[in-house]
Protein backbone atom coordinates (compact mmCIF):
# COMPACT_ATOMS: atom_id res chain seq x y z
CA UNK A 1 0.00 0.00 0.00
CA UNK A 2 1.58 3.27 -0.64
CA UNK A 3 2.75 5.54 2.35
CA UNK A 4 0.48 8.24 1.29
CA UNK A 5 -2.72 5.85 1.99
CA UNK A 6 -1.61 5.38 5.22
CA UNK A 7 -2.44 9.13 7.21
CA UNK A 8 -5.03 10.56 7.46
CA UNK A 9 -6.04 13.24 4.62
CA UNK A 10 -5.19 16.49 6.05
CA UNK A 11 -5.85 16.98 9.90
CA UNK A 12 -9.01 14.88 10.68
CA UNK A 13 -7.26 13.15 13.13
CA UNK A 14 -7.70 14.66 16.63
CA UNK A 15 -4.74 12.33 17.94
CA UNK A 16 -0.95 12.94 16.82
CA UNK A 17 0.33 11.42 13.93
CA UNK A 18 3.81 11.43 12.93
CA UNK A 19 6.25 9.43 10.74
CA UNK A 20 9.78 8.67 10.91
CA UNK A 21 12.11 7.31 8.50
CA UNK A 22 14.39 4.21 9.19
CA UNK A 23 16.89 6.48 10.78
CA UNK A 24 14.20 8.24 13.36
CA UNK A 25 14.19 11.30 10.78
CA UNK A 26 10.41 13.43 11.08
CA UNK A 27 9.16 13.60 7.93
CA UNK A 28 5.88 14.62 8.66
CA UNK A 29 3.26 15.77 11.59
CA UNK A 30 -0.23 16.39 11.54
CA UNK A 31 -2.00 19.17 13.34
CA UNK A 32 -2.19 17.33 16.64
CA UNK A 33 1.04 16.08 16.41
CA UNK A 34 2.46 19.17 16.82
CA UNK A 35 1.90 18.95 20.77
CA UNK A 36 4.42 16.04 20.78
CA UNK A 37 6.98 17.63 18.58
CA UNK A 38 6.54 21.06 21.38
CA UNK A 39 6.99 18.64 24.24
CA UNK A 40 10.15 16.49 23.15
CA UNK A 41 12.00 19.56 21.02
CA UNK A 42 11.71 17.79 17.70
CA UNK A 43 11.61 19.98 14.34
CA UNK A 44 9.97 18.57 10.98
CA UNK A 45 13.45 17.19 8.78
CA UNK A 46 15.78 16.79 12.06
CA UNK A 47 16.38 13.05 13.33
CA UNK A 48 14.44 12.28 17.19
CA UNK A 49 17.04 11.71 19.33
CA UNK A 50 18.03 8.35 21.37
CA UNK A 51 16.20 5.98 21.69
CA UNK A 52 14.43 6.60 19.24
CA UNK A 53 16.67 5.22 16.24
CA UNK A 54 16.50 2.01 17.70
CA UNK A 55 12.69 1.92 18.51
CA UNK A 56 12.16 2.69 14.81
CA UNK A 57 14.90 -0.07 14.15
CA UNK A 58 13.46 -2.48 15.91
CA UNK A 59 10.27 -1.96 14.69
CA UNK A 60 10.85 -2.41 10.73
CA UNK A 61 12.97 -5.14 11.58
CA UNK A 62 10.46 -7.01 14.00
CA UNK A 63 7.91 -5.81 11.10
CA UNK A 64 5.26 -5.82 14.38
CA UNK A 65 3.87 -2.80 16.27
CA UNK A 66 5.71 -1.23 18.90
CA UNK A 67 3.55 -0.20 21.93
CA UNK A 68 5.09 1.85 25.10
CA UNK A 69 3.50 4.95 26.84
CA UNK A 70 5.74 7.92 27.24
CA UNK A 71 5.33 11.26 29.02
CA UNK A 72 4.15 14.61 27.04
CA UNK A 73 4.57 17.46 29.86
CA UNK A 74 2.09 16.70 32.57
CA UNK A 75 0.05 14.25 30.35
CA UNK A 76 0.72 10.45 29.36
CA UNK A 77 0.34 9.28 26.05
CA UNK A 78 0.15 5.54 24.87
CA UNK A 79 2.55 5.53 21.68
CA UNK A 80 2.41 3.05 18.57
CA UNK A 81 4.99 2.82 15.99
CA UNK A 82 3.31 1.57 13.31
CA UNK A 83 5.51 -0.25 10.41
CA UNK A 84 3.83 0.43 7.04
CA UNK A 85 7.12 -0.01 4.54
CA UNK A 86 10.50 -1.31 4.96
CA UNK A 87 11.82 2.34 5.48
CA UNK A 88 9.01 4.13 7.06
CA UNK A 89 7.03 4.02 10.24
CA UNK A 90 4.09 6.22 11.50
CA UNK A 91 3.99 6.92 14.89
CA UNK A 92 0.42 7.28 16.68
CA UNK A 93 -0.42 8.93 19.99
CA UNK A 94 -3.17 8.89 22.13
CA UNK A 95 -3.81 10.81 25.31
CA UNK A 96 -3.91 8.28 28.08
CA UNK A 97 -3.76 11.11 31.19
CA UNK A 98 -7.21 10.53 32.43
CA UNK A 99 -7.30 6.76 31.87
CA UNK A 100 -4.27 6.00 34.24
CA UNK A 101 -5.53 8.50 36.67
CA UNK A 102 -9.08 6.49 36.63
CA UNK A 103 -6.81 3.32 36.71
CA UNK A 104 -4.78 4.72 39.93
CA UNK A 105 -8.18 5.75 41.57
CA UNK A 106 -9.73 2.23 41.02
CA UNK A 107 -6.26 0.43 42.38
CA UNK A 108 -6.53 2.43 44.97
CA UNK A 109 -10.26 2.09 45.66
CA UNK A 110 -9.65 -1.18 45.20
CA UNK A 111 -7.31 -1.73 47.99
CA UNK A 112 -8.99 0.39 49.93
CA UNK A 113 -11.83 -2.06 50.04
CA UNK A 114 -10.00 -5.38 49.51
CA UNK A 115 -8.34 -4.10 53.32
CA UNK A 116 -12.07 -3.47 54.75
CA UNK A 117 -13.17 -6.92 53.06
CA UNK A 118 -9.62 -8.30 54.41
CA UNK A 119 -9.31 -6.85 58.07
CA UNK A 120 -13.19 -7.08 58.81
CA UNK A 121 -14.16 -8.71 62.04
CA UNK A 122 -17.69 -10.18 60.26
CA UNK A 123 -16.96 -13.11 57.72
CA UNK A 124 -17.82 -11.95 54.23
CA UNK A 125 -18.57 -14.28 51.12
CA UNK A 126 -19.14 -13.74 47.85
CA UNK A 127 -21.78 -15.89 46.39
CA UNK A 128 -22.40 -16.82 42.87
CA UNK A 129 -26.04 -18.18 42.25
CA UNK A 130 -25.39 -21.28 40.18
CA UNK A 131 -27.89 -23.94 38.53
CA UNK A 132 -25.71 -26.63 40.96
CA UNK A 133 -26.59 -24.23 43.95
CA UNK A 134 -24.77 -21.29 45.64
CA UNK A 135 -21.19 -21.19 45.18
CA UNK A 136 -18.38 -19.40 47.16
CA UNK A 137 -16.44 -17.42 44.89
CA UNK A 138 -14.47 -14.61 47.09
CA UNK A 139 -14.32 -14.99 51.45
CA UNK A 140 -11.91 -13.02 53.73
CA UNK A 141 -9.59 -13.72 56.52
CA UNK A 142 -12.80 -14.09 59.32
CA UNK A 143 -14.76 -16.27 57.21
CA UNK A 144 -12.05 -18.45 56.84
CA UNK A 145 -11.03 -18.35 60.60
CA UNK A 146 -14.62 -18.76 61.79
CA UNK A 147 -15.57 -22.00 59.53
CA UNK A 148 -11.90 -23.47 60.07
CA UNK A 149 -10.72 -23.95 56.22
CA UNK A 150 -8.06 -22.16 54.17
CA UNK A 151 -8.90 -19.98 51.71
CA UNK A 152 -8.40 -22.38 48.62
CA UNK A 153 -10.99 -25.37 50.46
CA UNK A 154 -13.53 -22.43 51.06
CA UNK A 155 -13.88 -21.26 47.43
CA UNK A 156 -14.39 -24.82 46.71
CA UNK A 157 -17.44 -24.84 48.81
CA UNK A 158 -21.18 -24.02 48.09
CA UNK A 159 -24.21 -22.93 50.16
CA UNK A 160 -24.68 -26.46 50.97
CA UNK A 161 -21.22 -27.43 53.09
CA UNK A 162 -21.33 -24.47 54.87
CA UNK A 163 -25.02 -24.14 56.52
CA UNK A 164 -26.89 -26.73 58.35
CA UNK A 165 -29.44 -29.14 56.70
CA UNK A 166 -32.56 -27.46 58.06
CA UNK A 167 -30.88 -23.98 57.27
CA UNK A 168 -29.69 -24.42 54.14
CA UNK A 169 -33.99 -25.42 53.31
CA UNK A 170 -34.42 -22.04 54.34
CA UNK A 171 -32.12 -20.21 51.56
CA UNK A 172 -34.68 -20.03 48.79
CA UNK A 173 -37.40 -18.77 50.81
CA UNK A 174 -35.25 -15.93 52.29
CA UNK A 175 -33.31 -15.47 49.28
CA UNK A 176 -36.91 -14.38 47.30
CA UNK A 177 -37.68 -12.03 50.38
CA UNK A 178 -34.56 -10.63 50.23
CA UNK A 179 -35.23 -10.02 46.50
CA UNK A 180 -38.70 -8.59 46.84
CA UNK A 181 -37.54 -6.42 49.42
CA UNK A 182 -35.45 -4.50 47.00
CA UNK A 183 -32.59 -7.09 46.82
CA UNK A 184 -30.84 -6.09 50.75
CA UNK A 185 -32.19 -7.75 53.88
CA UNK A 186 -30.86 -9.10 56.99
CA UNK A 187 -31.95 -12.97 58.27
CA UNK A 188 -30.82 -15.31 60.31
CA UNK A 189 -29.04 -18.65 59.46
CA UNK A 190 -27.25 -21.43 61.16
CA UNK A 191 -24.10 -22.14 59.88
CA UNK A 192 -21.64 -25.07 59.50
CA UNK A 193 -17.84 -25.43 60.67
CA UNK A 194 -15.33 -27.66 58.98
CA UNK A 195 -15.43 -29.73 62.99
CA UNK A 196 -19.28 -29.48 62.17
CA UNK A 197 -19.71 -27.09 65.01
CA UNK A 198 -23.38 -25.14 64.49
CA UNK A 199 -22.69 -21.18 64.04
CA UNK A 200 -26.13 -18.98 64.55
CA UNK A 201 -25.47 -16.20 62.35
CA UNK A 202 -27.12 -12.64 61.36
CA UNK A 203 -26.54 -12.15 57.72
CA UNK A 204 -26.95 -9.18 56.22
CA UNK A 205 -27.27 -9.98 52.00
CA UNK A 206 -27.37 -7.84 48.88
CA UNK A 207 -28.33 -9.94 46.10
CA UNK A 208 -27.19 -8.54 42.74
CA UNK A 209 -26.65 -8.92 38.73
CA UNK A 210 -23.28 -8.82 36.79
CA UNK A 211 -22.50 -9.35 32.82
CA UNK A 212 -25.88 -11.69 33.37
CA UNK A 213 -25.32 -13.63 36.28
CA UNK A 214 -26.38 -13.54 39.85
CA UNK A 215 -24.32 -12.78 43.26
CA UNK A 216 -24.76 -12.49 46.40
CA UNK A 217 -22.78 -10.71 49.12
CA UNK A 218 -23.44 -12.28 52.59
CA UNK A 219 -22.20 -10.08 55.55
CA UNK A 220 -22.19 -12.89 58.42
CA UNK A 221 -22.07 -11.90 62.31
CA UNK A 222 -21.80 -14.90 64.98
CA UNK A 223 -24.03 -14.55 67.24
CA UNK A 224 -23.47 -17.43 69.40
CA UNK A 225 -22.86 -15.43 72.33
CA UNK A 226 -25.99 -13.02 71.86
CA UNK A 227 -27.88 -16.46 71.49
CA UNK A 228 -27.11 -17.80 74.50
CA UNK A 229 -27.79 -14.40 76.39
CA UNK A 230 -31.78 -15.14 74.82
CA UNK A 231 -31.89 -18.32 75.71
CA UNK A 232 -30.54 -17.80 79.22
CA UNK A 233 -33.16 -14.68 79.51
CA UNK A 234 -35.84 -17.02 78.31
CA UNK A 235 -34.70 -19.17 80.88
CA UNK A 236 -34.89 -16.72 83.48
CA UNK A 237 -38.22 -14.59 82.41
CA UNK A 238 -39.56 -18.21 82.47
CA UNK A 239 -38.50 -18.72 85.96
CA UNK A 240 -39.76 -15.55 86.46
CA UNK A 241 -43.13 -16.16 85.25
CA UNK A 242 -43.28 -19.86 87.60
CA UNK A 243 -42.27 -17.92 90.52
CA UNK A 244 -44.89 -14.98 90.02
CA UNK A 245 -47.74 -17.45 89.27
CA UNK A 246 -46.31 -19.48 92.71
CA UNK A 247 -46.05 -16.46 94.71
CA UNK A 248 -49.35 -15.04 93.50
CA UNK A 249 -50.87 -18.29 94.37
CA UNK A 250 -49.31 -18.56 98.12
CA UNK A 251 -50.20 -14.35 98.18
CA UNK A 252 -53.97 -15.80 97.53
CA UNK A 253 -53.79 -18.37 100.16
CA UNK A 254 -52.43 -16.78 102.71
CA UNK A 255 -55.37 -13.58 101.71
CA UNK A 256 -57.57 -16.54 102.11
CA UNK A 257 -55.76 -18.23 105.80
CA UNK A 258 -56.12 -14.45 106.89
CA UNK A 259 -59.31 -14.00 106.33
CA UNK A 260 -60.40 -17.62 107.87
CA UNK A 261 -58.35 -16.96 110.74
CA UNK A 262 -60.07 -13.54 111.28
CA UNK A 263 -63.31 -14.43 110.86
CA UNK A 264 -62.92 -17.60 113.15
CA UNK A 265 -61.25 -15.30 115.97
CA UNK A 266 -63.75 -12.94 115.83
CA UNK A 267 -66.87 -14.90 115.32
CA UNK A 268 -66.72 -15.61 119.03
CA UNK A 269 -65.38 -12.73 120.04
CA UNK A 270 -68.82 -10.50 118.91
CA UNK A 271 -71.03 -12.38 121.30
CA UNK A 272 -68.48 -11.75 124.12
CA UNK A 273 -68.14 -8.14 123.48
CA UNK A 274 -71.87 -7.28 123.23
CA UNK A 275 -72.67 -9.38 126.22
CA UNK A 276 -69.97 -7.58 128.20
CA UNK A 277 -71.74 -3.90 127.15
CA UNK A 278 -75.05 -5.69 127.93
CA UNK A 279 -73.81 -7.35 131.46
CA UNK A 280 -71.81 -3.77 132.70
CA UNK A 281 -75.25 -1.49 131.77
CA UNK A 282 -77.21 -4.46 134.24
CA UNK A 283 -74.37 -4.37 136.95
CA UNK A 284 -74.25 -2.64 139.89
CA UNK A 285 -71.31 -0.75 140.70
CA UNK A 286 -68.65 -3.11 142.74
CA UNK A 287 -66.41 -5.74 142.48
CA UNK A 288 -68.72 -7.41 139.80
CA UNK A 289 -68.56 -4.43 137.82
CA UNK A 290 -65.02 -3.67 137.84
CA UNK A 291 -64.25 -7.87 136.79
CA UNK A 292 -66.62 -7.20 134.14
CA UNK A 293 -64.85 -3.36 132.98
CA UNK A 294 -61.66 -5.51 132.40
CA UNK A 295 -63.15 -8.39 130.49
CA UNK A 296 -64.35 -5.70 128.01
CA UNK A 297 -61.01 -4.05 128.03
CA UNK A 298 -59.41 -7.51 127.22
CA UNK A 299 -61.73 -8.23 124.62
CA UNK A 300 -61.25 -4.59 122.96
CA UNK A 301 -58.07 -5.37 123.13
CA UNK A 302 -57.82 -9.00 121.80
CA UNK A 303 -60.07 -7.48 118.91
CA UNK A 304 -57.60 -4.87 118.32
CA UNK A 305 -54.97 -7.21 117.81
CA UNK A 306 -56.66 -9.37 115.14
CA UNK A 307 -57.39 -6.51 113.78
CA UNK A 308 -53.45 -5.60 113.40
CA UNK A 309 -52.71 -8.71 112.21
CA UNK A 310 -54.86 -8.76 109.48
CA UNK A 311 -53.99 -4.92 108.35
CA UNK A 312 -50.13 -6.58 108.68
CA UNK A 313 -50.91 -9.27 106.54
CA UNK A 314 -52.79 -6.49 103.75
CA UNK A 315 -49.65 -4.30 104.60
CA UNK A 316 -47.40 -7.10 103.22
CA UNK A 317 -49.18 -7.83 100.46
CA UNK A 318 -49.76 -4.62 98.87
CA UNK A 319 -53.66 -4.90 99.23
CA UNK A 320 -53.96 -2.55 102.12
CA UNK A 321 -56.42 0.13 100.89
CA UNK A 322 -56.47 3.82 101.79
CA UNK A 323 -60.12 6.20 101.64
CA UNK A 324 -58.38 9.56 101.03
CA UNK A 325 -61.10 12.55 101.37
CA UNK A 326 -60.64 15.49 103.30
CA UNK A 327 -60.64 16.02 106.65
CA UNK A 328 -59.52 18.85 109.64
CA UNK A 329 -56.29 17.34 110.35
CA UNK A 330 -56.75 19.79 113.99
CA UNK A 331 -59.92 18.26 115.32
CA UNK A 332 -58.48 14.63 114.81
CA UNK A 333 -55.12 15.51 116.76
CA UNK A 334 -57.39 17.12 119.27
CA UNK A 335 -59.64 13.75 119.93
CA UNK A 336 -56.74 11.35 119.81
CA UNK A 337 -54.78 13.73 122.26
CA UNK A 338 -58.10 14.01 124.29
CA UNK A 339 -59.01 10.27 124.10
CA UNK A 340 -54.83 9.45 125.39
CA UNK A 341 -55.23 11.71 128.70
CA UNK A 342 -57.71 9.11 130.32
CA UNK A 343 -54.91 6.50 129.36
CA UNK A 344 -52.36 8.79 130.89
CA UNK A 345 -53.51 9.66 133.66
CA UNK A 346 -53.06 6.53 135.87
CA UNK A 347 -49.09 6.95 135.37
CA UNK A 348 -49.49 10.47 136.08
CA UNK A 349 -47.83 11.53 132.72
CA UNK A 350 -48.46 14.99 131.32
CA UNK A 351 -49.61 14.66 128.37
CA UNK A 352 -49.80 17.92 126.13
CA UNK A 353 -50.53 18.68 122.39
CA UNK A 354 -48.47 21.93 120.78
CA UNK A 355 -50.05 22.82 117.66
CA UNK A 356 -48.88 25.22 115.27
CA UNK A 357 -50.87 26.81 111.81
CA UNK A 358 -51.87 23.76 110.23
CA UNK A 359 -53.96 24.07 107.03
CA UNK A 360 -57.85 23.99 107.38
CA UNK A 361 -58.12 20.47 104.83
CA UNK A 362 -55.87 17.81 104.02
CA UNK A 363 -57.00 14.75 101.87
CA UNK A 364 -56.16 11.44 103.77
CA UNK A 365 -57.80 8.76 105.52
CA UNK A 366 -58.73 9.86 108.84
CA UNK A 367 -59.02 6.60 110.11
CA UNK A 368 -55.69 5.28 109.13
CA UNK A 369 -54.20 8.57 110.05
CA UNK A 370 -56.03 8.00 113.53
CA UNK A 371 -54.54 4.61 114.13
CA UNK A 372 -51.45 6.17 113.28
CA UNK A 373 -51.17 8.79 116.12
CA UNK A 374 -52.98 6.33 118.08
CA UNK A 375 -50.43 3.91 118.29
CA UNK A 376 -47.24 6.19 118.28
CA UNK A 377 -48.74 7.95 121.87
CA UNK A 378 -50.26 4.35 122.61
CA UNK A 379 -46.62 3.14 122.48
CA UNK A 380 -44.99 6.72 123.93
CA UNK A 381 -47.58 6.14 127.52
CA UNK A 382 -46.62 2.78 127.63
CA UNK A 383 -42.85 3.19 127.38
CA UNK A 384 -42.67 6.35 129.38
CA UNK A 385 -42.28 5.68 133.23
CA UNK A 386 -44.59 7.39 135.45
CA UNK A 387 -44.67 11.28 136.31
CA UNK A 388 -42.81 11.49 132.60
CA UNK A 389 -44.08 13.48 130.10
CA UNK A 390 -45.46 13.08 126.36
CA UNK A 391 -46.05 15.94 123.73
CA UNK A 392 -47.47 15.76 120.56
CA UNK A 393 -46.53 18.29 118.10
CA UNK A 394 -47.90 19.63 114.80
CA UNK A 395 -47.01 21.90 112.24
CA UNK A 396 -46.79 22.49 108.57
CA UNK A 397 -44.49 23.01 106.09
CA UNK A 398 -44.74 23.74 102.50
CA UNK A 399 -47.48 20.98 101.17
CA UNK A 400 -46.90 18.86 103.97
CA UNK A 401 -48.12 18.48 107.65
CA UNK A 402 -45.23 17.81 110.18
CA UNK A 403 -46.37 15.44 113.44
CA UNK A 404 -44.05 14.45 116.03
CA UNK A 405 -44.43 12.47 119.32
CA UNK A 406 -42.05 13.19 121.76
CA UNK A 407 -41.65 11.42 125.20
CA UNK A 408 -39.41 10.86 128.05
CA UNK A 409 -39.36 7.10 127.79
CA UNK A 410 -36.88 4.57 128.11
CA UNK A 411 -35.26 4.95 125.04
CA UNK A 412 -34.32 2.66 121.90
CA UNK A 413 -30.38 1.73 121.48
CA UNK A 414 -29.24 1.92 117.34
CA UNK A 415 -29.27 -1.27 116.25
CA UNK A 416 -32.78 -1.28 117.49
CA UNK A 417 -34.20 1.54 115.21
CA UNK A 418 -33.09 -0.07 112.27
CA UNK A 419 -35.60 -3.03 112.98
CA UNK A 420 -38.10 -1.14 114.43
CA UNK A 421 -40.37 -0.70 111.63
CA UNK A 422 -40.49 -4.80 111.00
CA UNK A 423 -43.36 -6.87 111.85
CA UNK A 424 -42.88 -8.63 115.16
CA UNK A 425 -40.08 -6.83 117.12
CA UNK A 426 -39.96 -5.59 120.51
CA UNK A 427 -37.32 -3.53 121.90
CA UNK A 428 -34.98 -5.77 124.43
CA UNK A 429 -35.25 -3.36 127.22
CA UNK A 430 -38.86 -3.27 127.61
CA UNK A 431 -40.79 -4.85 130.18
CA UNK A 432 -42.90 -8.28 129.53
CA UNK A 433 -45.76 -6.22 130.85
CA UNK A 434 -45.81 -4.33 128.05
CA UNK A 435 -48.50 -5.71 125.72
CA UNK A 436 -48.95 -6.08 122.20
CA UNK A 437 -47.46 -8.04 119.14
CA UNK A 438 -45.05 -5.51 118.03
CA UNK A 439 -47.16 -5.01 115.19
CA UNK A 440 -48.04 -1.18 115.48
CA UNK A 441 -45.63 0.06 113.64
CA UNK A 442 -44.69 -1.92 110.83
CA UNK A 443 -48.85 -1.20 110.41
CA UNK A 444 -48.20 3.00 110.79
CA UNK A 445 -44.96 2.84 108.47
CA UNK A 446 -47.18 1.09 106.02
CA UNK A 447 -50.00 3.69 106.00
CA UNK A 448 -47.83 6.62 106.27
CA UNK A 449 -46.01 4.89 103.00
CA UNK A 450 -49.17 4.10 101.56
CA UNK A 451 -49.98 8.51 102.10
CA UNK A 452 -46.65 9.14 99.95
CA UNK A 453 -45.06 10.27 103.06
CA UNK A 454 -42.46 9.19 105.60
CA UNK A 455 -42.07 8.27 109.25
CA UNK A 456 -38.86 7.92 111.24
CA UNK A 457 -37.40 7.90 114.73
CA UNK A 458 -34.87 9.61 117.16
CA UNK A 459 -33.43 8.31 120.12
CA UNK A 460 -31.17 6.97 122.59
CA UNK A 461 -31.75 4.65 125.54
CA UNK A 462 -32.43 6.57 128.70
CA UNK A 463 -32.97 9.92 126.83
CA UNK A 464 -36.73 8.90 124.76
CA UNK A 465 -37.88 9.33 121.62
CA UNK A 466 -39.15 11.35 118.99
CA UNK A 467 -41.24 10.60 116.03
CA UNK A 468 -41.84 12.02 113.39
CA UNK A 469 -43.90 11.54 110.28
CA UNK A 470 -44.65 13.43 107.72
CA UNK A 471 -47.61 13.63 105.24
CA UNK A 472 -48.73 15.64 101.85
CA UNK A 473 -51.81 17.60 102.19
CA UNK A 474 -52.94 15.95 99.66
CA UNK A 475 -52.22 12.36 99.87
CA UNK A 476 -50.38 10.76 96.92
CA UNK A 477 -50.98 7.14 97.24
CA UNK A 478 -48.00 4.54 96.19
Amino acid sequence: MPIDQQLPSGDENPNPILRLSNQALLVYANSAGSELISAWNWQLGKYAPYPWPSRVSSTLLSKQITRFVEPVGAQLFSISLVPVSSEMVNLYGYDITNLVQTEQALAASEKKYRMLFDYANDAIILWEHRASGYQVIEANQAACDRYGYSYEELLSLNGCKLNTLESYNNITTLLRDVLESGGCGTYEMVHKSKSGESIPSEVSGHIFELNGKRYSLSVMRDIRYRKDNEKRLQEALEREKRLHLQLQNEIKARIEFSRSLVHELRTPLTPILASVDMLLKLTPPGVEERLTKQIQIGAIELDERIGELFDVVRGEMGILEMQTLPMDPLKLIQEVVEFFQAVAEPKNIRLSAVIAELPKQIVADRKRLRQVLSNLLDNAIKYTPDDGKVTLSASSKLDRVIIEVLDTGIGISKPEQSHLFEPYFKIHNSSDNYSGLGLGLAISKTIINLHGGSIKVKSRPGNGSVFQLSIPVIAKPR
